[in-house]
């Protein structure tokens, strides 16, 4: 027994390389099997892969990286606790890699994580200085690295990072919502949210919401709940009355049906262009301004004449919706002569 003891600790002491890369696996499919299992520990199954990652050498390394770079992408499936630790604590040993020895494709590796993490300002402008710094032969390529974390900066939505720091209300709603958008597919992002939103998909709606997106979150088209008003109005996507729940949903957990874009347009002045009257009146039950106007004067109310949607005229008009002669005269080149439209666009114009 003695001997086969000795053997063993021989064999071992051959072959330490090996033996750290079945080390670094065991940690990894520790945090793998408790991501997916919803009862991560973020200093108990996360952290030691931060902590390996100083010390890492050779495979090791390159799947530490790996590893970081999935449990902690911005948009994917781990809960935010998760996401929001990795993307404070990984950047500073992932960019001491990138200015390392290392071979050029784990230094590139390195530096793209940083993408994938979400990484603040200042840690992607400390990689691009890093990476315009190199000298090594392969300077071309880690040069080239540091070009698309700017490209990425300028482009990814902001306020930068908002997607994984946001601090889900319930854990237990969390898991079930994470486990959820797993088995369908879907990301964990403000982009998936508009999708699921502007096409009436209620359930993903509630699960990211859940999952900690923000209902008040901007995407590259603007106001998550706008887009579910304006595109999934105008173009008829997926179910109304799923759309009609997501749009409340968004509400209730924090969306702003006052706030404007660049050029003053509200959320109701969108609606009342292309959504059904149940849409616009939700909107206005949460507090939508019937009489605010953009940039160019334009209103709700006049949107829904242009639109032609006159249940909808009614409807603000009831409200408090007013409009100016002249702004009834902009609209009509030749007034209907449908006895109730007349009534209504003399409602309109009423002080």
């Amino acid at each position: 027994m003695r001997r086969a003891v000795s053997v063993a600790c021989l064999i071992a002491s051959l072959v330490p390389a090996g033996r750290a890369a079945a080390s670094t696996g065991g940690l990894i499919e520790k945090a793998r099997a408790a991501i997916e299992r919803g009862d991560v520990d973020v200093a108990r199954d996360v952290a030691p892969l931060v902590a390996a990652l100083r010390t890492a050498r050779g495979g090791g390394r390159e799947a530490l990286i790996s590893a970081i770079e999935k449990f902690g992408q911005y948009d994917g499936p781990s809960p935010a606790a998760v996401k929001s630790y990795l993307q404070r604590e990984a950047p500073p040993v992932l960019i001491e890699i990138a200015q390392s020895k290392a071979d050029w494709t784990v230094r590139g590796d390195a530096l793209m994580a940083l993408r994938s993490l979400n990484a603040s300002d200042e840690f992607l402008d400390r990689a691009q200085t890093v990476a315009a710094a190199d000298t090594s032969k392969e300077a071309r390529f880690i040069r080239s690295r540091g070009e698309l974390l700017m490209d990425w900066k300028r482009s990814r939505p902001q306020p930068a990072a908002t997607e994984a720091t946001v601090k889900p209300a319930d854990p237990a709603r969390e898991r079930r919502a994470l486990a959820f958008l797993r088995q369908r597919g879907k990301s964990v992002s403000i982009a998936q949210l508009e999708t699921s939103a502007r096409e009436g998909q209620a359930d993903e709606v509630e699960a990211l919401l859940d999952a900690g997106v923000s209902a008040a979150a901007r995407g590259r088209g603007g106001s998550v709940l706008g887009m579910a008003t304006w595109l999934g109005c105008a173009t008829g996507d997926g179910d109304a009355e799923g759309r009609l729940k997501a749009i409340r949903l968004l509400i209730d957990r924090g969306a702003d049906v006052k706030a404007k874009d660049e050029v003053g347009n509200t959320v109701l002045l969108s609606a009342a262009q292309h959504c059904p009257l149940s849409v616009v009146r939700v909107l206005v039950e949460a507090g939508a301004p019937v009489n605010a106007a953009n940039q160019q004067g334009v209103t709700s109310l006049s949107m829904a004449f242009l639109g032609n949607h006159w249940d909808v005229v009614e409807y603000l008009i009831d409200k408090g919706a007013r409009l100016r002669k002249a702004d009834i005269d902009s609209i009509f080149f030749e007034p209907p002569t449908d006895p109730r439209k007349l009534a209504l666009i003399r409602r309109a114009t009423a002080k």
